[in-house]
């Protein structure tokens, strides 16, 4: 089979699935754009993975070069590259021509308004569509696909890695439990780390002063970071950087304003940590369940992060190894290996 991904920027979970479906004899070629210099990662594709540099080829080119190379299906992150768009208008008659949707339903106007559009455009451009979770099946309706025509799962952790995350460190856990909350993230007030910093301020003035806050990432706000009394950051991380913090962390938080999916929720759910997600990050609806693996807290609410904080806080070591034992069995629902078989399906269909 042959696979061709138009995409945007690659991460590290995305390669992992692509790495995945190379292991299986899949031929894939991956147009990309360059990587984000806030996420920096040292990207790891199997070298039978063909690359193709996005701004080094024309919309033609590309075009002509799928015709070409006749993939079996094409994948396309979002609708914003008009180039990778005009590949569909020559390819979706043949081949699935899928359409890569991460964003829920909202129900908002500018939704309706891309709702009514699509009615114009996307069901010429595109055949299928690939969302991570229930929430944007809903957005992908409402855009005009059929529900035969849509698939979840479409994004998945490098699971792997993170369930040895799990394992290694698992046992020192219940000896002694890293009282640490860590976020990973992007320094971006839409990533909410004012709110997680306010609040975990607070938090150590009601006598919590066992607790941490450990932060890695960087980003615009980088330098305007609060480094208050048991705040601690790191920067930007690679992953083999990261497993040492992840070693001496124990809660994973996720404070965002805005997050369609978030990836790394199902990574530090794989790890065993005991997740506290605002509302807004889609991926708890998979892999947080309230009470047993972590808690949610109302968006953008410093005084109810806090709450939650308090109510990890509360809890045992025991309790706490247990949490993220849950996370670690939540976390399984998808990996790279489901990835590659819905490509299949999309074949099938």
């Amino acid at each position: 089979m042959r696979f061709a991904i138009l995409y945007t920027e690659l991460a590290a979970y995305t390669v992992s699935c692509l790495n995945a479906a190379s292991n299986r004899g899949i031929e894939i070629r991956v147009y990309r754009y360059p990587v984000h210099k806030e996420a920096p990662f040292a990207l790891k594709l199997n070298p039978e993975i063909e690359v193709v540099e996005r701004n080094q080829k024309s919309d033609s080119q590309i075009a002509n070069e799928l015709v070409e190379w006749k993939p079996d299906l094409v994948l396309v992150s979002g609708w914003r590259d008009k180039g990778y768009l005009k590949c569909g208008n020559v390819l979706a008659k043949k081949i699935p021509f899928i359409l890569g949707l991460d964003n829920p339903w909202h129900g908002g106007v500018r939704q309706w308004m891309a709702a009514l559009y699509s009615r114009a455009f996307l069901k010429n451009t595109f055949t299928h569509c690939w969302v991570p979770g229930d929430k944007q099946v809903k957005y992908a309706r409402k855009l005009g696909f059929a529900a035969n025509r849509i698939q979840t799962g479409a994004y998945s952790a490098d699971i792997s890695l993170f369930n040895r995350q799990y394992e290694e460190n698992r046992s020192g856990k219940t000896h002694r439990f890293p009282k640490r909350f860590l976020y990973v993230g992007r320094y971006l007030s839409f990533k909410g780390t004012q709110e997680l910093w306010e609040a975990f301020k607070e938090f150590r003035q009601r006598g919590n002063h066992a607790w941490e806050l450990w932060c890695a990432g960087t980003g615009a706000e980088f330098e305007q970071r609060d480094q208050s009394e048991g705040i601690k950051h790191f920067g930007f991380l690679q992953p083999e950087e990261l497993r040492k913090v992840i070693e001496q962390s124990g809660v994973f938080v996720l404070p965002s304003r805005k997050e369609p999916w978030g990836v790394v929720v199902q990574e530090f759910a794989a790890a065993g940590f005991p997740l506290v997600c605002s509302e807004a990050v889609g991926a708890a609806d998979t892999f947080l369940r309230e009470g047993e693996n972590g808690f949610l807290f109302k968006t953008q609410s410093v005084e109810s992060l806090l709450k939650a904080m308090e109510k990890i806080a509360a809890l045992s070591d025991e309790q706490l190894v247990l949490m993220g034992d849950k996370s670690h069995q939540l976390a399984q629902q998808i990996t790279p290996d489901t990835w590659v078989q819905t490509l299949y399906r999309f074949l099938d269909n």
